[in-house]
């Protein structure tokens, strides 16, 4: 899905906007600075980090 809209999946950004789309996809009432706490728990990084990098 992400190729089809042009996201180069190479780039670490690609990978963290998968994620957040798999993560909207199974909970639509799920905040965007959510999103971005799960993926950066999974990853240990910082939110703004994830929030930067996407």
């Amino acid at each position: 899905m992400t190729q089809d809209l042009g996201i180069s999946m190479r780039l670490k950004g690609g990978h963290y906007l998968e994620e957040a789309v798999a993560l909207s996809l199974q909970d639509s009432s799920v905040f965007v600075m959510e999103m971005y706490q799960t993926i950066a728990e999974r990853h240990n990084k910082g939110v703004a980090s994830i929030e930067h990098i996407i």
